[in-house]
């Protein structure tokens, strides 16, 4: 059996040949394939696997966001170009960015990438935040052992990614330091993604 919509003003279903048509206020309940070749809406979500919330799914979403790189007291660094795009499934925000510095004056410690489309939902355990992503490309920063990597924390409740880096040799924590203005140049580049929860 296979459900066809329409178009128009209901669903047409197939059965042992013959098309039935119903109301698209009517509800169905069908075994085989779904075919469709317009938009399908679902504005109470679509539950797979089960019929109670936590198997439905209530949001889908793509888009954009302004990319801010600013210190812990909200100062902002002079950017000459920047990108980010998001896409949302569920409670689970997966944000990429690329940002250009072209000044970084009267910018102190504490960096964060700011802008982020949807806040960071408050998942803490003790003082420790789980989201987390990387920069993944980086150009033109001062020279500092960061240890490899920068991280990109997003910090619960807010809408901004704490830039953090661990030092190098023994360590008894990670992601502990702050990046700061001095260790970021005048035209420096960066480029990352990170995966939170709202």
């Amino acid at each position: 059996m296979a459900v066809v919509i329409n178009g128009t003003t209901g669903i047409d279903k197939v059965q042992d040949g013959s098309i039935v048509s119903a109301d698209l206020d009517t509800n169905i309940a069908v075994a085989g394939t779904f075919t469709s070749t317009g938009l399908i809406t679902a504005s109470a979500g679509v539950a797979i696997g089960g019929t109670g919330s936590a198997n439905t799914l209530d949001d889908y979403e793509e888009g954009t966001w302004t990319v801010v790189l600013e210190d812990a007291s909200g100062n902002d660094c002079g950017l000459s170009g920047e990108t980010g795009h998001y896409t949302k499934i569920g409670n689970l925000v997966y944000v990429i960015f690329a940002f250009q510095v072209s000044s970084k004056s009267g910018v102190g410690n504490g960096l964060q990438v700011s802008g982020l489309p949807f806040t960071v939902e408050n998942v803490s355990s003790g003082s420790g935040e789980p989201s987390s992503g990387l920069i993944t490309f980086a150009n033109n920063l001062s020279s500092v052992d960061l240890n490899g990597s920068i991280m990109a924390r997003a910090n619960n409740t807010t809408t901004f990614l704490e830039l953090k880096y661990t030092t190098a040799g023994a360590t008894t924590g990670i992601g502990n330091n702050h990046l700061a203005a001095s260790n970021i140049g005048a035209n420096t580049y960066m480029a990352g993604s990170c995966i939170y929860r709202t």
